[in-house]
C-alpha cells in the first residue's frame, strides 16, 4: 500500500515536474512562435509596402501609359486634321485651279466663236455689199444703157432731121457733116451695124447728088478731111462702101 502510495507520490512529483518542464518549454515555444509573427509581421509589412509601392508604380506606369496613349491619340487627331485640312485645302485649290482653268478654255471658246461669228458676219455683210454694189452697178449700167440709147436715138433723130434739112435745101458741106456725125455716134451705139449702114447710104446718096448737080466745089477739102477722118474706123467692117465713097472722093479732087 505505501509503495502504492510512495508510488503515486514519486509518479505525482515527476509529473508536476514534466509539467513544470513542459510549461517552460511551451512558454519558449509560445516566445519563439510569438517571435516568428512579430518577424512574419515585419516581412508582411514590408511586403506590403513593396506590393504598395509596386502598385504605385504600376498606377503611375498605367497612368503615363494612358497620358501617352490619349497624347498619342490626341496629336495623331491633330495631325490627321492638319493633314485633312491642308489636303482639303490641296484639293479645294486644285478644283479651283481646274475650274479656272476650264473657265479660261471657254471663254478662250467663246472669244473665238465669237471672233470667228464676227469673222463670217462681217464676211457675209461685205458679201452682200459687193453683191448689191455690183447689182446697183448692173441696175445703173443698164439704165444708163437704156438712157445712153434713147439719147443716142435723140440724137440720131435731131442729126437726120439736120441732115435732111440741109439736103434740101442744098446745103451740102452741112448734109456731109451730119453723115460725119452719125458715123461718130455709131461708135457708141448698140446697133451698130445698121447705124453704120445708114450713114454709109447717106454719104453716098449725097455725094451722088453733088456730083449730079455739079456742086462739087461747095465741097470744102477741111469737109473732105473730116469726112475721111469718120470713116477710118469703120474701113475693116465695110471695106467696099467706104472704097466706093473714096472714089468718089477722088473724082471731086
Amino acid at each position: 500500500m505505501y509503495k502504492i502510495i510512495i508510488t503515486l507520490l514519486l509518479y505525482c512529483c515527476a509529473t508536476t515536474c514534466g509539467a513544470e518542464v513542459d510549461n517552460a518549454l511551451l512558454k519558449k515555444n509560445l516566445e519563439a512562435a510569438n517571435l516568428q509573427i512579430e518577424v512574419l509581421k515585419a516581412q508582411v509589412e514590408v511586403m506590403k509596402s513593396y506590393q504598395d509601392k509596386f502598385l504605385s508604380t504600376v498606377y503611375w506606369s498605367l497612368g503615363t501609359v494612358a497620358a501617352l496613349v490619349v497624347f498619342l491619340a490626341g496629336f495623331n487627331w491633330f495631325t490627321n486634321n492638319r493633314n485633312a485640312e491642308k489636303e482639303s485645302a490641296l484639293h479645294k485649290q486644285m478644283i479651283t485651279n481646274e475650274l479656272s482653268t476650264i473657265q479660261n478654255d471657254l471663254k478662250k471658246l467663246i472669244s473665238e466663236s465669237l471672233l470667228e461669228n464676227k469673222k463670217n458676219q462681217l464676211a457675209h455683210l461685205e458679201n452682200l455689199k459687193e453683191n448689191l454694189r455690183q447689182s446697183i452697178q448692173r441696175d445703173f449700167e443698164r439704165k444708163l444703157r437704156s438712157i445712153n440709147k434713147e439719147v443716142i436715138i435723140l440724137k440720131r433723130k435731131s442729126i437726120k432731121e439736120r441732115y435732111s434739112e440741109a439736103l434740101e435745101k442744098r446745103v451740102y458741106s452741112n448734109a456731109i457733116r451730119a453723115t460725119c456725125e452719125l458715123l461718130d455716134l455709131s461708135l457708141d451705139d448698140y446697133d451698130f451695124q445698121s447705124n453704120t449702114s445708114d450713114a454709109l447710104s447717106m454719104i453716098e446718096t449725097t455725094l451722088e447728088k453733088v456730083k449730079e448737080e455739079g456742086r462739087i466745089a461747095t465741097i470744102k477739102p477741111q469737109v473732105i478731111a473730116e469726112l475721111t477722118t469718120s470713116l477710118t474706123p469703120f474701113e475693116d467692117k465695110h471695106s467696099i462702101v467706104i472704097k466706093r465713097i473714096y472714089q468718089q472722093l477722088t473724082e471731086f479732087n
